[in-house]
Parts: C-alpha cells; structure tokens; sequence
C-alpha cells in the first residue's frame, strides 16, 4: 500500500492498495460553530484592548506576542483538522508513505503556519503508528523530478495529474472536489513521485570515460 498526502485542511489524501486500485479523500476536518466563532470574536476583542495597553505602555516584546494572539482569533480559518476522525483516513496495513517537508513561508499568518505545521505532525504520527514507512520529500525536489518548472502554479498541477492518471481525470473536478481540487491532485503527483522515484527510481545513465588520444 502507498499513501501520499498534501498537507493542509484543503488538501489531499491518495492511496493506492496492493490491489492497485487508487483512493481519493479530502483531510477530516470540522467547521467552527456559531458560538465557538462568538467566542472567538470575543477574545480578539479583549486582545485588541491588551494590544492598546501594551502600546501605551511601550512593552514592544509583549505586543507583539499579542498581535500573534489576535491573529490566531481573528484571522483564523473556520475550518480545523478533527482529531477523532483523522486517523481514519489512513488505512491499516504495510506499506509506504509520502509528504511534503513543509516549512513556514515568509507570508503565511501565523494560524495557517500552525496549522501547517499541526498537519505535519498529525500524518507523521498517524504514518508511525500505521507502521508506514516514511518519506519526507521538499516540494521543489518531488516538483522537478516530475517536470513542473519553477514557479508553476496549482493548475499546472491538476492538470499533470490528469495527464498522469487519466482514468482518474474524470474525479479531478471542482464539482467533486471544490477547494481541495489541487490538494487532492498534488497528492496523487506525490503518489507518482514515491512510486515512480523513491520505490522504483529510474536508473542512472553509465557514465563512460572517454579515451585519450595517443
């Protein structure tokens, strides 16, 4: 069995079973409710109060730990990973698994880094307690091995997916995946990649030395 996942509350989960048969899914995840998002609301505005204060008083390392604070409230996505249900969206059994080596990128906010980096943790976990062997690739490596060129966007991704897989091409819709669309493609590339690269790489030219004359 191979797994390979995009890391994030909008990506992707491929697994091909020993049968050969592949397996689209979209991360567990739940929606903040009404009265969580009030709560929510509320803290950033007792946060936005402590910010003010802090301003005031020049205490620049405790502002900025709270602009931290107030961005975790305010600019939080209202989708979260569901613990409970996560785990269930890796099978049991032997295999292999694959990931991105994902890191913080200068634009990120501080919630998407953490959950980023939660996603990271939360697979890598699950993975080991599979008893999956693992893979951590960095995009760039996974991208160029596969031929998308520097710079190339989520579209490009879809649709080298579709042209990978096209049995598979008539599932990589909006209608059927919405938001998770080039999570869900991005995985089956990173699929690709460890079966294509890391289980069985393409062999090495032979270099041969050439002759001096004389």
């Amino acid at each position: 069995m191979l797994v390979a996942v995009d890391i994030g509350v909008s990506g992707g989960i491929a697994i091909e079973h020993d049968d050969g048969r592949i397996e689209l899914k979209t991360p567990a995840i739940y929606t903040e409710t009404k009265r969580s998002e009030g709560k929510r609301l509320k803290q950033a505005k007792e946060l936005e109060i402590a910010i003010a204060a802090a301003v005031k008083s020049g205490d620049t390392k405790l502002y900025k730990k709270l602009v931290t604070s107030y961005e975790l409230r305010i600019k939080s996505s209202k989708n979260f990973y569901d613990l409970k249900k996560l785990p269930k969206c890796v099978p049991e059994g032997k295999g292999h698994f694959i990931l991105e080596n994902v890191s913080r990128m200068p634009h990120d906010s501080a919630h998407n880094a953490s959950l980023l980096m939660e996603g990271k943790g939360f697979y890598r976990g699950i993975a080991a307690c599979r008893g999956l062997q693992e893979t951590l690739v960095m995009p760039a490596v996974w991208k160029k091995a596969l031929g998308l060129a520097t710079g190339a966007t989520k579209k490009d991704s879809i649709e080298l997916a579709r042209k990978l897989y096209p049995d598979l091409a008539p599932q990589l819709t909006t209608k059927q995946y919405s938001k998770n669309l080039d999570g869900v493609a991005e995985a089956l590339l990173l699929l690709y990649y460890l079966k294509n690269f890391i289980i069985n790489p393409p062999e090495k030219p032979v270099k041969t030395k050439k002759k001096k004359n004389g």
